[in-house]
């Protein structure tokens, strides 16, 4: 059908819709994703499809189109023109056409800023004032899809925010920002400032024009990035790659190849070191047998005394020397893991900036090719320094005593007196080819070199310490603490005896007992943890938070995601829990000693977004947030819970 939409009633601001929007999108990614996961698990027998169409004239400025399901093309012509096709499925054609129908396009002209928005069935966003609401009806009873195809001015800006679905842009000469969680993004013809970014999805990008004083921003995590530029434009690039290259076409300045010169002094250096304590070995292994020669064929003259301390402080020496230089090395490691190249072109009057995770950036003049294009950073493979920690040489010294004056005979030695100890199993070194790492149980600490790909550990009696610059970490068990990280990817931790720090740039963290402390933190995902003896920090850009049998006290925060913590100390309920997108359950000990403090905020808040069993929280509507406070069982610790456009849940568990 076709509808002509006039601008008959006041709206709210622009600038507050577009910025939450922003914090919307946190709490859809993981309402759409769920409700993928239900779709491939459901059969959807039947579809039914609509499209609508909306025009606008006049002094047009500015599109934004927001979505959560569905690809966003967006072409430049004389007129503004958006077809939106909708389809939703469903397991009869009733139910399709019924989810349909529940598919709500909306279309606003703000005297001349156009906003383009789907509301997908199940999910409701609902403006009141300056907030909204975000809900979601929480069945697997619907799918859908909503497909825009849009005609805009060339000289009209354009903004796009998606979820699930690729952006695509041609021809339009003012500013554009485009971001999706996961899809690609392309845009073509591109004259003025851009704004690219997507979490998993390639960018490519081609501009006909880059004036002076332009900013071109093109970001993402797993994915390649191809910008094509007029062959004579001056800009200034900055690009960040953690486990990819730079290349470009551009006749950039030769990057000085200080890591290769470091690299190469720092191995000459240690195979000096090396050798000389391969050679001092060897010296005191012989005069170690001249001693014993010695002691055998004496036959009551004078006796021999060997003493070794000169060699053995050389050693020590050059032991320190070797930890110095492991320790150096393993710094230009971590600086080099993330390889950046900044240069100029021309006059530079532009900025350029490009950057990601995975994959692999190139920046091409028009009229050039790949093959044509030149590495700005060096290999991977030439950053790579590996150096096996050397175990301290045990201190040795041959000395006979005179027989001639007998000493009382000495206490017997321990049985190991003498003997070298065993040297520690050495690390594991990191695979160039990103494959994964996997060793079973270990005694005593375990802490590889950093790895390239995924690392699977076994049971470890003492401490494990494991980096990966782009796989998953999985720990059976640690024996006195473990620190793991990881540049993207999830981490399990089984069992920690000790504190446990889990760091993650994109992933889940799921630990399950923790004897003691426990640190997590991810750029995006879950954080769950089935028990743990001590203080908790968890925190999550966009992911839901599951603390389970904690003694706390909790520090728990997400930025699009739930909140649910069971507290099992009377006396551990201080902390905070805070999510901005989300609702917040807490289960504390019915004979818990704690101030509680609740807030709620976010559009028209109603006054059953605070529920308790604990019947001392009072609840009050103040200055337009719903605020809960109450001194459970005479007051104690403070307990802080904030949630916006959520429901908080105080529940009652057994007494401890």
């Amino acid at each position: 059908m076709s509808t002509n939409f006039a601008p008959t009633r006041e709206h709210p601001r622009r600038e507050g819709r577009a910025l939450v929007w922003a914090l919307a999108i946190a709490a859809l990614v993981l309402l759409s994703l769920a409700a993928g996961l239900k779709a491939e698990a459901k059969e959807w027998n039947e579809k039914a499809t609509r499209t609508e169409s909306f025009n606008a004239s006049g002094d047009l400025k500015s599109l934004a189109v927001e979505t959560v399901n569905g690809r966003v093309e967006i072409v430049a012509g004389t007129a503004f023109r958006a077809d939106v096709e909708v389809t939703a499925w469903g397991a009869t054609a009733l139910d399709a056409r019924k989810n349909l129908g529940d598919v709500k396009v909306r279309f606003e002209n703000e005297d001349g800023n156009l906003s383009l928005y789907t509301e997908e069935p199940g999910v409701t966003v609902r403006r009141s004032g300056r907030g909204w609401n975000v809900r979601s009806r929480g069945d697997d009873q619907w799918k859908s899809e909503t497909k825009y195809r849009v005609t805009v001015p060339v000289s009209m800006s354009v903004q796009v925010s998606a979820v699930n679905g690729g952006v695509n842009v041609t021809g339009v000469a003012a500013p554009v920002e485009l971001t999706t969680v996961n899809g690609m993004i392309t845009l073509a013809g591109g004259r003025r400032d851009a704004k690219l970014n997507t979490v998993n999805g390639t960018i490519v990008a081609a501009f006909t024009d880059l004036p002076k004083g332009a900013s071109l921003d093109l970001r993402t995590v797993n994915g390649g990035i191809a910008l094509t530029l007029p062959a004579r434009a001056g800009f200034r690039l900055e690009g960040h790659t953690m486990s990819g290259e730079i290349l470009s076409s551009f006749s950039f300045p030769t990057p000085a190849p200080e890591a290769v010169r470091e690299r190469d002094e720092a191995t000459a250096e240690r195979e000096r070191i090396r050798a000389e304590q391969r050679k001092l070995r060897d010296e005191i292994r012989r005069k170690g047998k001249e001693g014993e020669k010695s002691r055998k064929s004496k036959d009551g003259g004078e006796d021999i005394v060997i003493d070794l301390s000169e060699l053995n402080e050389t050693m020590a020496e050059l032991n320190r020397e070797m930890a110095d230089l492991s320790r150096e090395i393993s710094r230009s490691i971590t600086v080099n893991l993330n390889r950046a190249y900044e240069g100029t072109v021309g006059d530079g009057g532009a900025t350029v900036r490009v950057s990601n995770l995975n994959g692999k950036i190139l920046v091409l003049a028009e009229g050039t090719t790949e093959a044509q294009a030149r590495r700005l950073t060096s290999p991977r493979s030439t950053h790579m320094v590996t150096v096996p920690p050397m175990p301290s040489l045990p201190r040795i010294v041959v000395r006979e005593h005179p027989m001639a004056a007998p000493e009382p005979p000495s206490p017997p030695s321990p049985p190991s007196a003498g003997l070298a100890p065993v040297a520690p199993l050495a690390p594991i070194p990191p695979d160039p080819w990103g494959r994964s790492i996997t060793v079973g149980d270990v005694a005593g600490d375990y802490t590889p070199a950093i790895a390239s790909g995924d690392v699977t550990v076994g049971k470890v009696s003492g401490r494990v310490t494991i980096t990966s610059r782009s796989g998953q970490i999985r720990l059976r068990e640690a024996g006195k603490g473990a620190e793991v990280s990881t540049a993207g990817g999830d981490i399990r931790v089984e069992a920690v005896t000790g504190d446990l720090k889990a760091t993650t740039f994109g992933g889940d963290i799921r630990a399950g007992s923790v004897s003691g402390d426990a640190r997590l933190e991810t750029s995006g995902g879950d954080v769950v943890v089935r028990s743990a003896g001590g203080a908790v920090v968890a925190r999550t850009g966009g992911g839901d938070v599951v603390l389970k049998k904690v003694h706390g006290p909790v520090t728990a925060r997400t930025s699009g995601g739930s909140i649910t913590c069971e507290i099992t100390s009377a006396g551990g309920a201080a902390g905070e829990l805070t999510t901005s997108g989300g609702d917040v359950t807490v289960t504390l000990p019915a004979n818990v000693r704690a101030d509680v403090e609740i807030h709620v905020t976010g559009g028209e808040v109603d006054a059953d977004a605070i529920a308790s069993q604990f019947p001392e929280i009072s609840v009050a509507l103040r200055s337009g947030h719903l605020l809960g406070e109450g001194r459970l069982n005479g007051g104690g610790a403070k307990l802080v819970i904030r949630s916006t456009s959520g429901v908080v849940t105080v529940k009652k568990g057994p007494a401890v």
